[in-house]
């Protein structure tokens, strides 16, 4: 946990660069935003939260993947429920929620 926090300025910075994706369509973004999720919840880092996961989102979904969409539509909508922005909140779940059933994630589904 410690190391990710050291490294919260650098992952901000690189969100900020060009980077060329491998051949398959698994969103490295998505991935690392759904991985920081929880971390960055509970230290309070709203405001990296927020970038992380929305810049993991364009990237899953320029790469069609489905998977690192609903994580980070999902956490998303934690973040606005964080925040009280209720309706926010439910657009992100309601986004959310079929794409979880798409890939079949019964998790994914209750936590919306």
């Amino acid at each position: 946990m410690e190391q990710w926090l050291a490294d919260e300025p650098t992952l901000l910075w690189l969100m900020e660069q060009e980077c060329s994706h491998e051949q398959d369509d698994t969103s490295s973004w998505g991935r690392l935003a759904a991985a920081g999720h929880n971390l960055l919840m509970m230290t309070g880092r709203l405001g990296s939260w927020k970038k992380l996961t929305q810049h993991g989102l364009n990237d899953a979904m320029a790469l069609g993947d489905r998977q690192s969409q609903a994580n980070c539509l999902q956490s998303l909508g934690d973040l606005a429920l964080r925040e009280s922005a209720l309706e926010q909140a439910r657009t992100s779940y309601e986004q959310a929620l079929p794409l979880f059933r798409e890939i079949h994630s019964r998790l994914g589904e209750a936590n919306c």
